[in-house]
């Protein structure tokens, strides 16, 4: 059904029987006079006692009287005070997965190690949420999902998509107040910074968690309950490895990442059972040319071409150059967690300090280098706080081709029922003094 009806003065329910007595009332207020009719004086006599209006009655109920009635039934029916309730339109609400690493530590009542069988901060805070969208969306509304590193997800209400659960070791917490919108809720740990106009939060806390916090070169970095403490030879083996789809890679570029990954104590090519931190990944661009690139003090004459965008939201231009009319923009490198997208076939040596030219790549490559599985930074490790919420402003209604259209909250019928009441009155009064005369 797309309504219902409710009754705001139900106890004006008692009067509909006043039609009714109308009806019968004007029955018998016009009942024809009673006298023996022998004699022609009599129906004479009948006859000129009788008015217009009960000659018409002794041929049945005269219409004007159905329309009083009616007039009186609509009448009594908008004193009732009627109130039609539309159907909700279908919402749409927002959830924002914070992707930092905290996420996947986890979720301790008192700091201290983790012995892989307690559930994530990330399970706890999306157990509220879920809890929330469970009581407050309906099937008809639409859910959608922001996971960082991948495009959104739009689902019904109910529908939890596995991707959230995925780890995204190397992303930040985000600038929440570019989602602060009705009916939006942030899943993370720990309170978002800043107040919050529209937005909403489910954090699940928890206490800090002891472990690995970085790898220098060769180096552990492990965090106790008394501090930390350097583990020599004590890094997990990573590898960096050079995919391309031509042959052969730049030399230069293929020279500074085997500086760099030395310096890190990073295997290259990748060998044996080494964790691959970092892919380079050389691809064909579109629209292929020569381009004189600069950054960070070098430069250079490339061949290459324009890169896509790829899919991750987290996804970085790093190195673009104009076209020869200096209109359209090409992306020669692009950056995400774990993946440096590059289509330069060809590279000579760049001019300027070659400092400059490394330590621009060399930031590049750290920036991107995932790390390690299990290291986490310490400030993602320390205590989260306690567990808090904070519900959403009201979700906004989908737009109206989106759903079906139809205007939500309830409408008053009681003007147009009185409105009504009147022009039928009104004609019930034009047919009474039509008969009349």
């Amino acid at each position: 059904m797309s309504g219902a009806i409710e009754w705001a003065r139900p106890l004006w329910g008692w009067s509909l029987i006043l039609p009714l007595v109308l009806l019968v009332w004007l029955r018998l207020s016009h009942r024809p006079p009673s006298a023996v009719t022998g004699t022609l004086k009599l129906w004479k006599q009948v006859a000129e006692q009788s008015s217009p209006s009960a000659r018409v009655v002794q041929r049945g109920t005269p219409p004007w009287v159905w329309f009083c009635a009616a007039a009186l039934l609509f009448g009594i029916l908008g004193l009732m005070g009627p109130r039609l309730h539309r159907e909700t339109p279908p919402r749409r609400f927002a959830v924002v997965v914070d992707p930092s690493p905290s996420m996947d530590l986890a979720y301790l009542e008192q700091a201290g190690y983790a012995s892989g069988g307690e559930p994530t901060r990330r399970d706890r805070a999306l157990e509220r949420a879920s809890a929330w969208l469970e009581a407050n969306a309906s099937d008809r509304d639409r859910v959608r999902w922001v996971l960082f590193g991948e495009d959104p997800v739009e689902l019904s209400a109910g529908i939890v998509p596995e991707s959230v659960q995925r780890s995204r070791r190397l992303a930040r917490t985000p600038n929440w107040t570019l989602f602060d919108q009705p009916g939006t809720l942030f899943v993370t740990d720990r309170k978002p910074t800043g107040a919050l106009e529209s937005a909403g939060f489910a954090a699940s806390g928890g206490e800090a968690v002891f472990g690995t916090i970085a790898v220098e070169g060769r180096e552990r970095i492990d965090w106790y309950a008394e501090g930390w403490r350097t583990i020599p030879d004590g890094a997990p083996a990573r590898a960096v490895v050079l995919e391309s789809s031509f042959d052969p890679v730049p030399e230069v570029l293929e020279r500074i990442v085997a500086v760099w990954a030395d310096a890190r104590g990073i295997a290259h090519p990748g060998q044996g059972d080494a964790e691959v931190v970092l892919r380079l990944r050389f691809e064909s661009g579109r629209g292929g040319g020569e381009f004189d690139v600069q950054r960070d003090g070098w430069r250079a004459r490339v061949r290459g071409g324009a890169l896509e965008p790829g899919a991750g939201a987290e996804e970085m231009n790093w190195l673009a150059v104009r076209d020869a009319d200096g209109a359209a923009l090409f992306s020669l490198v692009r950056a995400a967690p774990g993946v440096i997208r590059l289509a330069i076939e060809s590279m000579e040596e760049p001019t300027g300090d070659p400092a400059h030219f490394a330590l621009s790549w060399g930031r590049l490559f750290d920036r991107w280098c995932l790390p390690p599985a299990g290291v986490v930074a310490l400030q993602e490790r320390e205590a989260a706080g306690p567990a808090s919420f904070q519900e959403p402003a009201p979700a906004l209604p989908l737009e109206p081709d989106e759903s079906s259209g139809r205007p939500a909250g309830a409408e008053d019928l009681d003007a147009w029922l009185a409105g009504f009441a009147a022009i039928l009155a009104l004609f019930a009064l034009s047919l009474r003094r039509s008969l009349a005369r």
